[in-house]
């Protein structure tokens, strides 16, 4: 949350119109309660992040919006229904003018502004019924030319957001950890963690099914789970869902699980087995993706890489048999 919002807005230059509604959309409630329609189901989220509930008109796409304002550390604050304003564009026969009230509006570090979220399917027939109120441009994006007009003229932002950008393993997930995430006090003992992270260690890419499994019996699935939300070992959650247990796969840090995720898209089970050998000597170069890094050290367990940034990084070292 933003502390001292004067100091804030002179920091980001804001013109005297934006920082007087912006103050607005602070202090007020929202402008407007949603309700439930034929297709929606509406309902209310316990912000975590903004002490206070937030509205959603539908259980999926403004549902989708909310979670991602509140995991995105990006986001300093987001409101639901902030208060309409006016919009006028060219219909089919004159010139249309009326109110209007965004979904969300949301300030960033680098982005401050209003948010429309709807389904793909709902934007393809607003084009359809007034392509100067809503079309796709050539990139591909979704535009809503007379709000943009509005902020842009405040020196503020709009989009539009549509359920095509919703990646849906990833929302499946963060309903999963929800409990977790909301849960600030929930901590792993250090004796757990240390049982975890050894496991993980010995065999990255292990699936959360497995190492469940292999654990004793006073450390549990809770203790892998706030790991996980704390980014203490390292998963794939936009490709994945965590309820495919023995599919679910977990590393002991970023890079390792980068490797796996390269090996598994490029080399098949037959390449494995053609790999015998191989040497790994100190000084030489390796590229992977678009970065190069250089072998500074390594042993039976453990490869340690030097990247372009000067960090070391730790590579677990595994054999295919």
């Amino acid at each position: 949350m933003i502390k001292h919002f004067k100091h804030w807005a002179d920091r980001k230059k804001l013109s005297s119109s934006a920082i007087e509604i912006i103050g607005e959309i602070r202090n007020g409630d929202p402008s407007r309660k949603v309700d439930s329609r034929k297709k929606n189901v509406s309902g209310f989220y316990p912000s975590r992040k903004m002490g206070v509930t937030i509205q959603f008109e539908s259980h999926t796409v403004e549902l989708a919006g909310i979670y991602e304002n509140e995991l995105d550390e990006n986001v300093i604050e987001y409101y639901d229904q902030p208060p309409s304003f006016e919009i006028t564009y060219k219909g089919k026969k004159s010139k249309k003018t009326h109110q209007y009230t965004p979904d969300f509006f949301v300030i960033k570090n680098d982005w401050i502004g209003w948010e429309e979220w709807k389904t793909e399917n709902e934007l393809i027939d607003l084009e359809k019924k007034n392509p100067e109120r809503y079309y796709k441009d050539e990139n591909n994006f979704w535009r809503c030319p007379p709000a943009e007009t509005y902020a842009k003229e405040l020196g503020l932002s709009f989009r539009v957001r549509s359920d095509r950008e919703i990646i849906w393993e990833r929302l499946n997930n963060i309903k999963f950890l929800e409990d977790y995430l909301n849960d600030p006090k929930g901590k792993v003992p250090d004796e757990a963690k240390e049982v975890i992270f050894c496991e993980i260690k010995k065999n990255p890419g292990i699936s959360i099914y497995d190492l469940i499994l292999s654990l004793p019996k006073n450390i549990t699935s809770d203790n892998v789970y706030y790991l996980i939300v704390t980014n203490e070992i390292f998963c794939d959650l936009d490709n994945f869902e965590i309820t495919d247990f023995k599919k679910f796969l977990l590393y002991p840090d970023k890079l390792t699980q980068e490797v796996y995720s390269n090996i598994k898209r490029n080399i098949t089970r037959e390449d494995l087995l053609e790999i015998e050998t191989l040497e790994l000597c100190e000084g030489s170069s390796l590229r992977w993706g678009n970065n190069i890094y250089e072998i500074i050290n390594s042993d039976e367990e453990n490869i340690w890489l030097m990247g372009q940034t000067g960090t070391p990084k730790k590579l677990s070292v595994f054999i295919a048999k």
